[in-house]
């Protein structure tokens, strides 16, 4: 199945993919990280679904959601919100795509609901819940893990810094600002109820290491 992932944000880009390929082993990836690679991407290669940033359109979301589906009648197109009312701000967007989701959202959430609509071709609360009811019963044990609250690029973040990476070299690493990197992993200690990355490495640990116990 061919899948783009069309988004300006490297980071972002590549935890998507990452979280993908756990859902979809047929899946063969493409990346656009500009609007004129999506415009080659769309023009010369068929695609059965393209997951496309709300950041890398701008302005323009939905005149380049028009012109994909132009070209693309079988793709499905799932929209990543950057801001909570990206869609509402953009007339006849939601008429045209299949589904769209917040780059806010849960680890977990985010995960399901791409999931959803690698399988199923559309993103909706009725296809996540009943896939994580799926989950759910699938499971012997269930552990409430305090880093599945936290968004995908804060979870990122963290693993990073667990992993003993500076702040400055994530930021290298995903080109983006310090100042985000920084955002993200106070948003994250926030949620996560620690002060430092002693605290956040007992923690991660302290965590983790129950849950290969019990698995």
């Amino acid at each position: 199945m061919n899948t783009l992932f069309a988004d300006n944000n490297l980071f972002r880009r590549v935890g998507s993919i990452t979280l993908a390929r756990k859902s979809c082993e047929s899946m063969t990836e493409y990346e656009a990280s500009n609007k004129e690679k999506l415009s080659l991407m769309v023009k010369y290669i068929k695609f059965d679904r393209i997951i496309l940033s709300s950041s890398l359109a701008k302005k323009n979301l939905t005149s380049i959601v028009k012109k994909i589906k132009k070209r693309q009648k079988q793709a499905k197109i799932l929209i990543i919100n950057e801001f909570k009312n990206d869609i509402m701000l953009h007339s006849g967007v939601s008429d045209v795509i299949d589904g769209y989701i917040s780059v806010n959202e849960p680890l977990p959430t985010y995960e399901v609901g791409l999931k959803s609509f690698l399988l199923s071709g559309e993103y909706s609360k009725e296809t996540t819940t009943q896939l994580e009811t799926n989950d759910i019963a699938q499971e012997t044990v269930r552990l409430i893990n305090p880093f599945d609250q936290l968004s995908a690029n804060e979870y990122n973040v963290v693993m990073h810094l667990v992993n003993g990476d500076r702040v400055s070299h994530i930021a290298l690493l995903f080109q983006i600002s310090i100042s985000a990197v920084s955002t993200y992993k106070s948003r994250a200690f926030k949620k996560l109820g620690v002060e430092n990355i002693s605290q956040l490495k007992n923690l991660h640990e302290t965590i983790f290491c129950f849950k290969d116990k019990i698995s």
